[in-house]
């Protein structure tokens, strides 16, 4: 802070009134007391000089001389310069400072102990480094061929601070171990740095892992002395993991296992012997080789294993099971040679199979160069699982056939168990058969479960082969004819797979025929039928229906109670409800199978009466309209009606 002090001048008189002297006691105890920075003749300075700090005690601006005794400390905050304390004589003092680091600096004043005493003021002052002396260079901490590695070079005052006011260049030169190859910085193409303000770069970019050794040369003549770090070398390590790296493999015999190791490598092809990623082996797809159980996996701490029966040379690649991202593209050859004679076995067997012909299965002596057959005699039983039946094999010349057979279209598995073992012959190989549906023979209507009304029914047609297999290889269309009252549904079926539907639908309760028809000319047998049948519906409505609207007194009356579903047909309802006789509980209604008869007697007459229903058992289904009957004396003889009075929809 820049500060302007002046002396205060005498007062012109010593004499005071005593108004007078009130008034300069409190100008004086409001009066303003301080400790200030005097200004520097510079805010700047240069490293390790030395820099007078001068402070005063002002009351209002005014120096006050008669000040002594007052101790000061100066702080310098997290810089590096010196600090003290300053005892003040004659309202002054004075403190020397230094710094041998090229910083700004802020000195800030505390007077311990002293109330009242503004110690507020800064002083600002920058530090700059001094010319420069000696050249030098900072390595990376550490260092891999990912990336390029940059080396700071430096032009230092005598005390470590940067010169930046240095322009001359210096050269640095950087020595690989690996082939003694000299590095050049990857943008200039040379080993002089451009030094700009004190500062310049090396940046070398290094493949293969090994370590660089860097010396400074004053290549320009700047008589700067030369200050190289220690150590001035720099590892190279390798970069981070980028691909699985297949190595040789041994020629190994047919039967027996060989080894394969892999290595995980840099992008540069640096090998990391301790990387932990994993990767799994496999094989080429025409091969006969396996990757030997449980040793799947391989890395640089893990072999894997293959093993393979047959004589042949293939592929080993990489498939990145556990998602590491590495490159997996290395491929290795891999060959088995021939071995001893070993094994009695099937052959393949093939596909495309069917329960119209019989499969042929042949049984083979082979030598340990499997496909390799033996002339030698042999005798056995072929198994077979599911409804294929083997039976007994005689071989000669190393060879034997079987017809295999089967009605239903299923897989199986066969194998070949030998009446005598050979000692060291394998006879375990076993083999899976498929056989597919035979050619279509007909279409097929299998009888649904029992539908109810308003509901849709799904019809299934079948298209099945010569022993009712269903032939899922079937597209050809047929249509269904329904036989019954009020039906949906007939039509066109959409055959796929082997077999399509259609929904059928009917309001009425009864039993429907359904059958087919050739309509798209497939000569396919169609004289498949079932019987379909639809049950009433739940029960909704209960109704009274008289056989007379009128009788005489003493004659009785059968009152039919009858339990409707949604479309009129009689429900299989069994929930009793109460008859009532002009309001009055007549009896309860014993439905069974959707219906109950109560007699009825009235003998007094003329009346009029009103049969009505009441839901006492708590059913939830709606009741009929009520019924009315006039009851007229003897010998009036009513009219006998029959007829459905019109329902009322269920309550809410």
């Amino acid at each position: 802070h820049a500060h302007t002090h002046t002396h205060a001048t005498a007062m012109a008189s010593s004499q005071f009134s005593p108004c007078w002297l009130v008034l300069l006691l409190c100008a004086t105890a409001m009066a303003s007391r301080e400790i200030v920075f005097v200004d520097l003749p510079s805010p700047t300075t240069t490293v390790g000089s030395a820099v007078f700090l001068n402070l005063q005690h002002l009351e209002d601006g005014e120096l006050q001389t008669s000040s002594n005794g007052i101790t000061v400390t100066v702080h310098a905050g997290d810089s590096s310069a010196s600090t003290g304390t300053v005892t003040l004589n004659n309202g002054e003092g004075q403190l020397i400072v230094t710094d041998l680091v090229a910083e700004d600096v802020t000195f800030s004043l505390q007077a311990p102990g002293l109330t009242g005493l503004d110690t507020s003021d800064t002083q600002d002052l920058t530090f700059l480094p001094g010319p420069a002396s000696s050249y030098t260079f900072e390595l990376p901490a550490s260092a891999t061929v990912d990336s390029p590695q940059v080396v700071l070079v430096t032009a230092n005052d005598q005390y470590g601070n940067v010169a930046t006011s240095e322009q001359r260049d210096v050269t640095l030169f950087a020595n690989g171990s690996a082939a003694g190859e000299l590095f050049v910085d990857i943008n200039s193409g040379s080993n002089l740095v451009d030094v700009v303000s004190g500062r310049g770069n090396l940046t070398v970019h290094v493949t293969l892992t090994q370590t660089l050794t860097f010396d400074l040369d004053d290549s320009e003549g700047t008589g700067l002395s030369l200050a190289s770090p220690s150590p001035n070398t720099l590892v190279i390590a390798a970069g981070q993991p980028s691909q699985f790296v297949l190595q040789a493999i041994d020629d190994t015999e047919a039967g027996s296992t060989a080894s394969v190791t892999v290595e995980v490598h840099d992008q540069h092809g640096n090998n990391l012997p301790s990387a932990t990623q994993k990767a799994s082996l496999a094989v080429s797809a025409n091969s006969s080789a396996i990757v030997f159980p449980g040793s799947s996996d391989v890395s640089p701490s893990l072999v894997g294993r293959i093993t393979n029966l047959k004589a042949e040379t293939l592929a080993v690649s990489l498939v990145d099971a556990y998602t590491t991202g590495l490159d997996v593209s290395s491929t290795a050859e891999l060959t088995f040679f021939p071995g001893e004679l070993a094994s009695v076995e099937i052959a393949g067997i093939g596909s495309g199979h069917s329960v119209d012909a019989a499969v042929v299965v042949t049984v083979q002596a082979l030598d340990d160069k499997f496909p390799n057959v033996v002339n030698t005699s042999f005798s056995g039983t072929l198994t077979a699982t599911g409804s294929a039946v083997g039976g007994p094999v005689t071989g000669s010349g190393g060879v034997a056939t079987f017809l295999l057979s089967n009605t239903v279209a299923e897989s199986v598995t066969i194998g070949f168990v030998p009446d005598v073992a050979e000692p060291g012959v394998t006879y375990s190989v076993t083999r899976t058969v498929t056989f597919q549906p035979g050619a279509t023979t007909q279409y097929h209507l299998p009888v649904p479960a029992d539908g109810v009304v308003g509901t849709p029914l799904k019809l299934t047609v079948q298209a099945l082969d010569q022993f009712g297999n269903v032939n899922t290889f079937e597209s050809r269309d047929v249509s269904l004819a329904l036989a019954g009252s009020s039906v949906s549904g007939a039509g066109l079926v959409s055959i796929a797979d082997g077999q399509g539907s259609r929904d059928v639908a009917t309001n009425v309760a009864q039993q429907l025929v359904a059958s087919l028809n050739d309509s798209e000319g497939t000569g396919l047998d169609v004289s498949s039928s079932a019987n379909v049948t639809f049950a009433a519906g739940q029960g909704v409505l209960y109704e009274i229906r008289l056989p007379v609207v009128q009788a005489t007194a003493g004659q009785i009356v059968d009152v039919l109670v009858i339990a409707l579903d949604a479309f009129g047909n009689t429900a299989s309802e069994e929930r009793d409800v109460t008859l009532q006789v002009d309001g009055t509980d007549f009896s309860l209604v014993p439905i069974a199978a959707g219906t109950a008869t109560v007699s009825l007697n009235i003998t007094d007459a003329p009346r009029d009466v009103v049969l009505s229903l009441v839901d006492s058992g708590v059913t939830g289904v709606t009741m009929g309209p009520d019924q009315p009957l006039a009851i007229v004396p003897g010998g009036v003889v009513g009219r006998v009606v029959s007829r459905r009075l019109d329902k009322k929809k269920k309550k809410k």
